[in-house]
């Protein structure tokens, strides 16, 4: 039977900053936003790039509420990274 009001230890010990992200997300969407506003700003729509902030960060909060803190981190490197195949005969 489980105990109401017990919180798992890996949640207890992962740091969390305003909405389930940290100084580090943070950091990435102020980057994202200097990025897009530098691209979009050339053809004059450059209030487009806080809309496209806005939109990436509601999913990141999302993402970081609901799933593990690295989650993000692990699916770019699985995608991008070399594939590691388990072999039992080697």
């Amino acid at each position: 039977m489980k105990r109401a009001g017990r919180t798992p230890l890996r949640i207890l010990n992962e740091p969390v900053g305003f909405m389930g992200l940290t100084s580090l997300d943070l950091c990435a969407l102020g980057y994202l936003l200097v990025a897009t506003h530098g691209l979009l700003d050339s053809f004059d729509l450059g209030l487009l790039s806080f809309v496209a902030v806005a939109i990436v960060g509601y999913v990141l909060i999302a993402i970081r509420l609901k799933f593990r803190r690295k989650i993000v981190r692990d699916f770019a490197f699985s995608t991008v990274g070399p594939k590691v195949i388990y072999d039992p005969e080697t």
